[in-house]
């Protein structure tokens, strides 16, 4: 009887799972059959959209007068694209060029027309430095490339073999109103060339903001800015200026890369640099040498700097007027100029050589040598010197330096500070003649003796000391040092 029940049970709890069974298979949804049961592949990604989903490819160079227009940009560069000579290439406003890895070679003309509301754009594939090669620009030295013009464009991503955004070869380009960023290098690259650029911004370049190397002309700057580059500068190498040039203040500061010199032009008076008011010129450790006139003339507003390009005393060699004994180097001018930071391997902020300037309202500080020989603000050697109203501070060694006078000096109004020695020293002379030394404001210091030659005369005018360093003022003519009672003379030992 047990055992009969127990298999009743059993079988009806076998019912009832099989019922529940059956019920939880109803609620599942159905399972694919056949070729369907098999697990169906993942849908593929959505295509990525191409970066220019418009535009036109260029392939082939330019060897016809073309234009590339708004409606078909943007242009993207297949390969290296000329621009032949005698043809121009024309870009309307608000167009855009693009390129990996390749650039614009033009030997031709390239008039990129850009406004500033649809300015012209040439980038890389990328935002990447160097991503593509720039825009070449070049002529020969026959025949310079003229009459290319970039106005309201902006060139960005260079430097990918060219390694600069914008390279000119014996050209002569105008650029206004655009910007030219992001180089792997310099901004601007030119040789053998010039420019004309007028409200452009340099910006995020690795090198300078612009390098001009042997320039074949002045260069016309004006508005221009620059900001994060390597060099926040327009920097020039290896130029030699003969002729009449002047350097406008552009608002960047111009960048002695390499040595500068103001040249004589054949058995020409000689050649002259005019330096405008409010310009500054920075130095990488070179002097600026001036064999021809140099016409600085700033005014208290808009004063000239010459300084190094890293504020540190000793960092440039100075500045150099020289001639020579057989044609001394006269008539440069000096006003509102401060000359800072010079010395280093040389002898002065601002060195005289067989030279006469005039010089007023100056500064001249911080000269210190890196060497084991004095240096001081102003050196002149064989040479002479109109000098008012100017002031000489922390130079290593002496305020002014004279080493054999070529004529007696023009010295007014003069202040020193912080100086080794706040005064004018004159090192061994023999004075022939009539000489006079005026009242400067600073003492004279008498390294060497001073000779006055039978039938000479020095007249030391009231006011003045002089101090000597064991060596005698020696007369053999006439000395006349007439003091008053407010302004007596004096003379003493160092």
């Amino acid at each position: 009887m047990n055992r009969e029940k127990t298999r009743s049970l059993a079988m009806s709890g076998g019912l009832l799972g099989a019922l529940l069974l059956v019920c939880l298979l109803a609620l599942l949804p159905a399972a694919p059959t056949g070729a369907l049961a098999q697990s169906a592949p993942a849908p593929p990604p959505p295509a990525a959209a191409p970066r220019w989903p418009t535009g036109t490819v260029i392939t082939e160079d330019v060897t016809v007068n073309t234009t590339w227009t708004l409606a078909g940009s943007p242009y993207q560069l297949a390969a290296n694209i000329a621009v032949a000579p005698g043809v121009t290439l024309r870009l309307d406003p608000g167009v855009t060029v693009e390129a990996d890895g390749v650039g614009l070679d033009v030997a031709g003309t390239l008039l990129a027309q850009g406004t500033m509301t649809q300015p012209v754009t040439f980038t890389g594939a990328s935002p990447t430095p160097g991503i593509w090669d720039g825009i070449r620009i070049h002529g020969t030295a026959q025949t310079p490339n003229t009459g290319s013009m970039l106005a309201h464009t902006v060139v960005e991503y260079g430097g990918d073999h060219l390694r600069y955004n914008l390279f000119l070869e014996y050209a002569d380009v105008s650029l206004a109103g655009g910007a030219l960023r992001h180089s792997l290098r310099d901004g601007l690259y030119a040789v053998h060339s010039t420019a004309a650029i007028s409200g452009t911004a340099f910006s995020q370049n690795g090198g300078y903001a612009a390098l001009f190397e042997q320039a074949s002309g002045d260069l016309d700057l004006h508005n221009l800015s620059a900001s994060q580059n390597g060099h926040d500068g327009i920097a020039l190498k290896s130029t030699t200026l003969t002729g009449a040039h002047t350097w406008e203040d552009g608002g960047v500061p111009y960048l002695l890369a390499g040595v500068v010199g103001v040249h004589h032009v054949g058995t020409a008076p000689g050649s002259t640099l005019t330096i405008e008011p409010g310009v500054v010129v920075q130095s990488e450790g070179v002097g600026f040498y001036v064999e021809g006139q140099l016409q600085a003339v700033g005014t208290a507003v808009s004063p000239i700097l010459f300084t190094a390009d890293t504020p540190t005393a000793g960092s440039w060699d100075g500045l150099h007027i020289q001639g020579t004994a057989q044609a001394p180097n006269t008539g440069s001018t000096l006003a509102y100029v401060t000359v800072a930071y010079g010395g280093q391997y040389k002898s002065a902020n601002l060195h005289l050589d067989w030279a006469a300037a005039t010089i007023t309202h100056c500064t001249f500080r911080d000269a210190v040598s890196l060497g084991a020989f004095p240096v001081h603000g102003i050196l002149a050697a064989d040479s002479t010197a109109v000098i008012r109203d100017s002031h000489f501070a922390n130079n290593h060694d002496y305020a002014v330096y004279f080493s054999a006078l070529s004529a007696d000096p023009v010295l007014e109004n003069l202040t020193a500070a912080g100086n080794g020695t706040d005064g004018i020293a004159l090192i061994h002379s023999d004075l022939a003649g009539a000489h006079r030394w005026e009242a400067s404001g600073l003492p004279y210091y008498l390294l060497g003796q001073v000779d006055v030659l039978a039938g000479a005369e020095l007249t030391v005018a009231p006011g003045v000391e002089v101090r000597a360093a064991g060596s005698p003022l020696d007369v053999a003519g006439t000395l006349r040092a007439i003091g008053t009672a407010a302004r007596p003379i004096t003379f003493t030992a160092i």
